[in-house]
């Protein structure tokens, strides 16, 4: 899988013309206090931005937004390869931020708690900023995220306070983009396991490697899954798939994913799921995808093979975005009555960290802990 460029910009650049496939929103906020990070209890209703900035102290690893405006995809990097892309404290702030900004351009909205991220009141929209039809969400070093990264549990966020933040901003966070006037896509290299199998929930389609493999850990962790997959994963599969693979902590493979239901496609042999995501998401983006192809290889952010067609030929047709944002909008519409059970799952969740079993799971060594393989 061929990575993004990680050139990293600084916020304030965002009122200049956004380049083609370059990150614009790659945030790198870096702290020179010498002070002992402390991980604060502040109050159950604290607005989320305070949530946010508690954990943004937390770890490393980075979460990176390109826009690339010739194919109409943005594409949101997982970027912790020493950790298989677990979220740090940092990563969760990072994408809450990211979330701000996609909803920003294509909505013209402020963000979480009325807020916007630092700069982008600056950017001027451009047509090219609102044609934006669909997101890609992946990892580094083909892998795609293992779920919550247990050092900054270990160290920061094992008390009932630190797992209610976690889990509130991540709910948060992943139902906003799951609501997204957007097409998006799971992009699954690797390993998706515990809250990394849940972030694919949060997508409308998910693509795997055939290589990938897909595990919900959370049983063996002593807690059952905090940002909103269990939820998502029912609606996907079924009641009967769901509470087996949550229960039994079973691994999916893509075969067995694609069979119930919670894959939607297989990348083939030769291309990685980033650049067969992108040829899933050009059959909403392009009119006729087929004679499209050539274009989107020219112009791919994901690693598609390039061609020789001209760089400076004008794109083929496509939908327009207000339509294909319209009927996205409709579909999220008959989700309304799932916001009753997020919040039961959250509470569950809640209930369950920092207990006694999560304790004992947590305290394990990581081979005897939620990497381990049946």
């Amino acid at each position: 899988m061929v990575a993004h460029r990680s050139a990293k910009y600084f916020i304030p650049m965002l009122h200049t013309r956004l380049t083609y496939s370059r990150p614009v929103f790659a945030i790198s906020r870096q702290y020179t206090t010498t002070k002992t990070t402390i991980f604060r209890e502040i109050p159950e209703d604290a607005p989320l931005r305070d949530v946010r900035e508690n954990l943004r102290q937390l770890g490393g690893g980075s979460v990176e937004l390109t826009m690339n405006h010739r194919t109409s995809i943005a594409y949101i990097l997982l970027n912790n390869p020493s950790k298989k892309n677990s979220f740090s404290g940092k990563m969760m702030a990072e994408l809450a931020d990211i979330v701000d900004a996609l909803e920003k351009h294509v909505c013209d909205s402020e963000g979480v708690d009325g807020t916007t991220p630092e700069g982008v009141k600056a950017v001027v929209k451009t047509k090219e900023q609102e044609d934006i039809r669909g997101v890609i969400l992946h990892g580094a070093s083909e892998t795609f995220c293992a779920g919550f990264d247990l050092s900054v549990a270990r160290s920061h966020m094992l008390s009932k306070a630190g797992g209610q933040q976690m889990s509130r901003l991540m709910h948060n966070t992943f139902t906003r983009f799951h609501n997204l006037p957007l097409v998006s896509v799971a992009a699954v290299e690797g390993y998706a396991i515990g809250g990394g199998a849940e972030a694919t929930t949060a997508c409308d389609f998910r693509v795997l490697h055939r290589d990938a493999l897909v595990r919900f850990v959370h049983a063996n962790m002593g807690i059952v899954p905090g940002w909103g997959g269990a939820n998502r994963l029912t609606r996907l599969v079924g009641r009967r798939n769901a509470l087996r693979l949550l229960g039994t902590t079973e691994i999916l493979s893509a075969e067995q994913a694609l069979e119930i239901g919670f894959a939607d496609e297989i990348a083939s042999e030769d291309e990685s799921a980033l650049a067969s995501s992108e040829i899933f998401l050009s059959r909403f983006i392009f009119e006729d995808p087929e004679s499209a192809l050539p274009y989107l290889k020219q112009h791919s952010s994901g690693g598609l093979n390039s061609t020789t067609e001209d760089a400076s030929s004008p794109p083929p047709p496509m939908h327009a975005p207000e339509s294909l944002r319209g009927l996205k909008q409709c579909v999220i519409a008959t989700d309304l009555e799932g916001a009753k059970g997020l919040a039961e799952e959250r509470r569950v969740f809640v209930s369950l960290w920092g207990g006694p079993a999560n304790l004992a799971a947590v305290s394990r060594p990581p081979s005897k802990s939620k990497h381990r393989k049946k």
